[in-house]
């Protein structure tokens, strides 16, 4: 509907995914998204390069997905989120939850609303490494189940 191109993946293709939340953290990113909108409508030149790097990071992306590139992937998932300084001030609170998955040699990215990272991680050392970056922080750290959708 003009909102982008979607594509269905093979869900086997996924690497080890991991979601760290901080539920006293969240926060709605309606308003975020907003002030983005009406300075990409403004022609505001930082806004439409960034937006324009972070499309290319997403097509990029999904070749290396389709590739089985996991190191390359987890580069420019990193990438993606150290993009986001350069169009907003970013929360302490959630900063704090891409430092604790990259302190554990996983990359990390904003999950959406405020409040969670996603990210790849090793698997086979990776998640005991995140199991022991989020203990004691008030945190929580899920290793999501991939479900394969069909179209009925």
């Amino acid at each position: 509907h003009g909102h982008g191109r979607y594509e269905r993946v093979d869900p086997g293709l996924l690497p080890p995914l991991y979601l760290i939340y901080d539920e006293h953290a969240s926060q709605s990113s309606s308003s975020y998204h907003q002030e983005l909108r009406r300075r990409f409508d403004a022609g505001d030149r930082r806004v439409r390069d960034t937006m324009a790097e972070l499309a290319a990071l997403a097509a990029e992306g999904r070749d290396c997905l389709l590739a089985g590139e996991r190191g390359r992937l987890a580069g420019l998932i990193d990438r993606n989120f150290d993009l986001r300084p350069s169009l907003f001030p970013l929360n302490p609170r959630h900063v704090r939850l891409v430092e604790l998955a990259r302190s554990a040699g996983a990359c990390a990215n904003f999950a959406g609303s405020g409040g969670a990272v996603v990210g790849l991680y090793q698997r086979h050392e990776g998640w005991e490494r995140l199991e022991a970056a989020v203990t004691g922080t008030g945190c929580r750290l899920i290793r999501p189940a991939v479900v394969a959708f069909t179209s009925s």
